[in-house]
């Protein structure tokens, strides 16, 4: 019964947040700081109680981060970790905000404002590095609402919080002295055949209700397995989730845990909430706290231009991570258990969270808008020299574009050869599909449309470019590059594939000239090709429908 109350609390509030054009996940936030008052207005005493008691929705919520680190095991290339802007911007910019934060700590605890009397250097440290943390789950919820998981703003920015987390991991196992098991070597031996194991049960089980389930089990099962060798669960689902996310079927995988995954984290932002009903200290504490936030943000854009990121790239990565992290109460959860920081600091993290998530949720939602307030200024601090993903995109001299090079745009691409037309080019945002398509001859680059910044990289209005395919799998993909083609005042033909009717309206009123229904169109190309080979015969179709039948 409490499952249902906290289902529906929590779609009660999402709705609220959506209608005023908030992220649903600010909703929850708030829904969890209230579920103690809504608690005491139930006449039921053992409703309440388990109402108050956040233990069960603590393990729906770790279900939740754990997933959620497997997911990006799965999009996450371990070599992009290894680049310097990520893991030098990680490394340092946690180094400055802490230090940073620190100082700002130790000017407030010796005015002895409330929870901040009696601080030492100890739990100063331990409360400046738990909020130099972003949040993965606000950073990777709001890329995949803006389809941007796989853009270069959006890779650096993962690439970053993995980087954090890593830290965040070492920290928490040296802190409660959770020291890795002697067995932990044979673990990581064992990971080659547990490795070759998981890709034969892939390809055996492709698509269906069981990859949704094998997805679960390694997720969920390698989360306890690494547990039992003394190494954080969330960790060892991350690692699975990368050593899986070379396989051809991993896309498929992530795509079935997607909805599983968000129902779990609804548990997370609920259980934020229930360290505690903040009081005027508490809340006046967040707020001096978060006015850090801004320093976080500035220092992610140094970092980024100064190892050769693009002015446009670090504002839109800034943006995603100018906010606190759920990692942050993990660390402070510990600090309370070991006692070096007070109970009341748990819910001074929790509310400064959901403060910097109200700020980042309006910067990230307008961040065009905030590439063109400071892109000026901020090319001034733009390295001379530029990273592979950032050059100036040159196709040559081309005639067609397709974007999207999976089935469909590959045999739009040869069928355009087979008439004879040979200045075509393709993108796609996926490097293993390009060099298939460069070793089989066809003229294929890499390059992700849904990036805005491609878009700045991409002079689309060379006048020898007059049509444009759009076979992106995702409606929404589609729309996005629709939008960015009439928006830098492309006038050539946009042709564009599409799954449902209802979606061709809205994709004409983008500027789509022509839409592309595959379910109709190859129902009506099926029916077509089956009819050319039956024995042509004079008279009416009911002499063909005779032979089919």
């Amino acid at each position: 019964m409490n499952a249902i109350i906290w289902i529906g609390i929590a779609f009660f509030f999402g709705t609220i947040a959506k209608l005023i054009r908030l992220p649903p996940l600010i909703g929850y936030l708030g829904a969890g700081f209230l579920l103690p008052s809504i608690a005491q207005l139930t006449s039921d005493p053992n409703l309440a109680s388990e109402l108050k008691n956040s233990e069960a929705l603590n393990q729906f919520a770790d279900l939740g981060v754990t997933l959620l680190l497997f997911t990006i095991g799965l999009k996450l290339k371990v070599k992009n970790l290894l680049r310097l802007p990520i893991w030098g911007t990680g490394f340092g910019h946690m180094a400055l905000i802490t230090l940073a934060m620190s100082g700002l700590l130790f000017l407030l605890a010796s005015t002895g404002l409330g929870p901040m009397s009696g601080l030492d250097i100890k739990a100063i440290a331990l409360i400046s590095f738990a909020l130099s943390f972003s949040s993965t789950v606000f950073v990777v919820k709001v890329l995949e609402e803006k389809a941007a998981m796989n853009s270069f703003y959006g890779s650096l920015a993962i690439g970053i919080l993995i980087i954090q987390d890593i830290a965040a991991v070492i920290y928490l196992a040296a802190s409660t002295g959770k020291i890795p098991s002697p067995w932990a070597l044979a673990l990581v031996i064992g990971l080659y055949p547990i490795h070759r194991l998981m890709k034969k049960f892939l390809n055996f089980i492709q698509h269906g209700e069981l990859l949704l389930l094998f997805g679960l089990l390694i997720a969920l099962g390698g989360a306890v397995l690494f547990e039992s060798f003394g190494i954080k669960g969330d960790l060892g689902a991350l690692i699975l989730g990368i050593m899986l996310s070379k396989h051809k079927y991993a896309t498929n995988l992530a795509k079935e845990l997607f909805n599983f995954k968000d129902l779990f984290l609804v548990g997370f932002f609920l259980s934020i909430g229930l360290s505690g009903i903040p009081d005027s200290d508490i809340i006046l504490t967040a707020a001096l706290i978060s006015l850090v936030l801004p320093l976080k943000a500035l220092l992610f854009f140094f970092f980024l231009t100064k190892l050769r990121v693009t002015s446009r790239t670090a504002i839109l990565s800034s943006a995603i991570l100018f906010n606190y992290s759920e990692f942050g109460l993990i660390v402070a959860k510990v600090g309370v258990d070991t006692q070096v920081l007070s109970p009341e600091w748990l819910t001074i993290i929790a509310l400064s969270l959901a403060i910097s998530f109200l700020y980042a949720s309006p910067l990230s939602a307008n961040s065009e808008k905030l590439i063109e307030f400071f892109i000026e200024k901020a090319k001034k601090f733009e390295s001379k020299s530029r990273l592979p993903e950032e050059i100036i995109i040159d196709p040559g001299d081309v005639n067609i574009i397709i974007i999207g090079m999976g089935r469909l745009g590959t045999g739009a691409y040869d069928e355009f050869l087979h008439q004879g037309i040979d200045k075509i080019v393709g993108f796609d945002n996926d490097s293993s599909v390009i060099e298939r398509h460069t070793e089989e001859g066809r003229h294929a680059i890499l390059a992700n449309s849904v990036d805005p910044d491609f878009w700045e990289r991409f002079c689309i209005n060379h006048p020898s470019i007059h049509m444009v395919l759009l076979s992106m799998p995702q409606t929404s993909n589609n729309l996005f590059a629709a939008q960015q083609l009439r928006s830098n005042n492309f006038e050539g033909k946009i042709f564009a594939t599409v799954k449902y009717k209802e979606d061709e309206a809205l994709l004409k009123e983008n500027g789509v000239d022509y839409i592309f229904n595959f379910y109709t169109s190859a129902g009506a190309g099926f029916a077509s090709e089956s009819l050319s080979v039956l024995p042509q015969k004079e008279g009416s179709m009911e002499i063909c429908a005779e032979n089919i039948i």
